[in-house]
């Protein structure tokens, strides 16, 4: 495992791109896509992650992208059923997680977008017990990812309250570390700060164990040229 410990996101996310842009090889995918990707899990400690700087220079995750993005993780996207609707959202994994029954799936079929609501039930429990090891939540459904072509990358966030402060690990299957996970982790973030104002605490640290790392060189190489051109010291 690699592991990167930064006060910043910008930071962090620098180190990232920079030690997969040094991998001497190159792989392709089962899309026929060129990608870099390191053997092992990077691991990403971030000691302030709402300390700004929060985007890497020369990332093309603009102001009004951020905004949207977030929107998308911390509510629900209400189904249209008409072909245009994403494979899954994070917000809806999070606030309408699906329930296994019959009524349920007919009741989302129909556009309805209740089901378990994991933040507020986390927020419960982390309300009734702070100290709690299980302020889990799961956004990986074996029902629908076993079969889909495009599963959830991001699989779990747990939190703890350590020290006055909400602290997050999140866990990703796979992870474009170029142009996902500084949108994650801004995200993530918003998330930590939406916690820490309802239970009355400061945002500690977040930190992120991303499994298959990698990027895509060509597909992104405007925006990697950008980031390296940059050569910022954050």
């Amino acid at each position: 495992m690699y592991c990167i410990r930064e006060d910043t996101i910008a930071a962090a996310h620098y180190r990232a791109i920079h030690f997969l842009n040094a991998l001497p090889e190159m792989d392709i995918t089962e899309d026929g896509e060129t990608v870099k990707q390191y053997s092992e899990p990077i691991s990403i400690h971030i000691n302030y992650p709402q300390v700004s700087p929060q985007v890497v220079p020369g990332s093309l995750f603009g102001p009004k992208f951020q905004e949207e993005y977030i929107r998308k993780v911390l509510q629900i996207t209400p189904l249209k059923h008409d072909g245009t609707d994403p494979v899954y959202t994070y917000g809806n994994r999070l606030r309408a997680y699906a329930l296994s029954s019959f009524w349920h799936k007919v009741k989302n079929w129909l556009g309805y977008t209740s089901g378990l609501d994991q933040l507020t039930e986390l927020i419960r429990r982390l309300e009734e017990s702070p100290n709690t090891r299980r302020a889990v939540m799961c956004l990986w459904d074996p029902e629908i990812d076993a079969y889909s072509p495009e599963p959830p990358c991001m699989n779990l966030i747990q939190v703890k309250i350590e020290l006055d402060s909400v602290n997050l690990v999140c866990f990703f299957r796979s992870n474009d570390m170029l142009s996902a996970w500084g949108m994650n982790i801004i995200a993530i973030a918003h998330l930590q700060k939406y916690l820490a104002d309802i239970l009355g605490y400061e945002c500690g640290w977040i930190e992120t164990v991303s499994n298959n790392p990698h990027m895509y060189p060509v597909r992104d190489s405007h925006e990697l040229k950008l980031i390296l051109k940059a050569n910022v010291k954050i």
